[in-house]
């Protein structure tokens, strides 16, 4: 019996590992959207989106719920911004125990596929997109 016990202690071990590297990733995550959303208001005249910004706007737009576009527009700085994407996606992470995100990945490809095929990623009509939002 306790040549058994010996036997399944190395992966009794390696779970805890694991554990931890994930729970720091979540922590990492939480933190980096902490700091994007503990950003003061901006004022009137707040920085415009970078080109890269609003292109990321425009291709996520509709895995955002309205808080996070709402916080993410309120950002004034594009380092703030740059927090938030990544915090964004590392939040979605499927298996983050894993290197890659899948889901940024598999999202990427569908959206070069769609460029490919229809030569841009934007709804000419969005009130569909905003009625599809409104169903979920």
């Amino acid at each position: 019996m306790r040549w058994r016990e010996q036997e399944s202690e190395p992966e009794s071990r390696n779970a805890p590992v694991r554990g931890r590297s994930d729970r720091l990733r979540r922590l990492v995550g939480v933190l980096l959207l902490l700091a994007a959303v503990s950003a003061p208001a901006p004022s009137e005249d707040a920085s415009p989106l970078a080109d890269r910004h609003a292109r990321w706007l425009d291709e996520t737009g509709v895995l955002l719920t309205e808080r996070e576009r709402v916080e993410f527009l309120a950002l004034g700085e594009s380092y703030r911004r740059d927090a938030f994407v990544e915090s964004f996606w590392i939040s979605r992470d499927p298996h983050p125990e894993t290197a890659r995100n899948e889901l940024r990945d598999t999202w990427e490809e569908r959206l070069a596929a769609a460029r490919e095929q229809f030569g841009t990623v934007r709804d000419v009509d969005h009130r569909s997109l905003r009625s599809w939002r409104s169903r979920r």
